[in-house]
């Protein structure tokens, strides 16, 4: 899953015109029906959607004036409650990995 996860980060990721890599590797796919090298897509492994899905909508709210930080444990929290979720420690030990991975990526970026 974290493979997964950190390419889709990267893919997320603003290039020198501002668009994310995501884009170009769109465009190119357009022209030649074919994935660039280096850019095959990665398959969320089966069962890990949900969290993934979770992570994605908990990351989506991040605040930051200069950028965007950390996810705490109090938003982890809050969003559990609001969605009446009661994770387990296998999830929670899952959300800190994805964390850690996008900001791993981050840090490559710049």
């Amino acid at each position: 899953m974290i493979a997964y996860a950190e390419r889709e980060f990267r893919l997320n990721l603003p290039q020198k015109d501002g668009r994310p890599l995501r884009q170009h590797i769109e465009a190119v796919m357009r022209v030649t029906h074919r994935w660039p090298e280096g850019a095959e897509p990665r398959l969320l492994p089966e069962g890990a959607a949900y969290l993934w899905e979770w992570f994605c909508e908990i990351s989506g709210r991040r605040q930051g004036g200069m950028g965007p930080l950390a996810l705490s444990w109090t938003d982890i929290e809050a969003w559990a409650r609001l969605r009446s979720i009661s994770l387990s420690a296998f999830e929670i030990d899952c959300f800190n990995a994805l964390e850690r991975a996008y900001w791993r990526v981050q840090r490559e970026a710049q």
